[in-house]
C-alpha cells in the first residue's frame, strides 16, 4: 500500500484500504502455503467488518470492489453485500512481456533452458519500462518443490468446496464476460473500435 500513496488522489472518487492478512507483524510471510491459509481464514471476515463499518460511518458508501483475481473471495464479499465487484489480474501484461522474452533471455545467457538466471549478480531488467529483478529471487535446482509436495498441495485444494465453488463462479464469470455481448466483448469491440483510423 506505502507505494500508492502518492498516486491516488485523496480527495478522489477511489481510496486503497488494506486489512489485515492474519499474520502477526513481525511474522514470517515467506511460508506461502501458512500465509494463503491466513489470508483465506482472516481476511474474508475483516473485509466484510470494514465494509459494514464503513458504509455506516460514510456519507459516501463504498459501492463497488474491485479485487486482484488471486484475491477472488472478496468478490465473493461484496457480492454477499449486494456491492457489485470486479477482479482484475495485474501481473498479466508483464508477465505476457516475460513470455516474449523468455528466448531473448535465453540467447543472451541470462538465463538457461530451466529458467534458471546464469548469473547471480546481474539484476535484469526486460525492457526501460519494466522493473528490474534481482536473479537471486529465482528458483535454483536446490529450491526446486518435491513433485509430491505439489500434488498434496493441490488434492487440499481440489477437496477444498469453498474453492471449487469460487472457481466455479469465476469460470461462469469469465466465460459470460467473453460471451458475445459480454463486458470483456463489448470492451474489446469499443476498443477495436477506438483504434480503427
Amino acid at each position: 500500500m506505502d507505494a500508492f500513496t502518492n498516486k491516488v488522489d485523496a480527495e478522489g472518487p477511489i481510496h486503497l484500504v488494506s486489512i489485515p492478512d492474519g499474520i502477526e507483524a513481525g511474522e514470517d510471510r515467506s511460508d506461502l502455503g501458512k500465509l494463503t491459509d491466513a489470508i483465506s481464514r482472516v481476511m474474508p471476515g475483516k473485509l466484510k467488518e470494514f465494509i459494514n463499518k464503513m458504509n455506516k460511518l460514510e456519507d459516501d458508501e463504498i459501492t463497488c470492489v474491485i479485487a486482484d483475481v488471486n484475491m477472488g473471495w472478496a468478490i465473493d464479499v461484496a457480492a454477499e453485500l449486494g456491492i457489485p465487484g470486479a477482479a482484475f489480474w495485474p501481473a498479466s501484461a508483464f508477465l505476457l512481456h516475460l513470455l516474449f522474452c523468455t528466448d531473448k533471455l535465453i540467447d543472451d545467457h541470462i538465463i538457461d533452458e530451466y529458467g534458471t538466471p546464469i548469473n547471480k549478480e546481474k539484476m535484469i531488467q526486460l525492457s526501460p519500462n519494466t522493473p528490474t529483478m534481482d536473479p537471486k529471487n529465482f528458483l535454483d535446482e536446490r529450491e526446486i518443490i518435491a513433485r509430491e509436495e505439489i500434488k498434496g498441495k493441490v488434492e487440499q485444494l481440489l477437496g477444498d468446496e469453498s474453492f471449487k465453488e469460487r472457481t466455479n463462479k469465476l469460470k461462469k464469470l469469465v466465460t459470460n464476460s467473453v460471451k458475445e455481448g459480454g463486458s470483456s466483448d463489448r470492451i474489446f469491440k469499443n476498443f477495436i473500435k477506438w483504434i480503427k483510423p
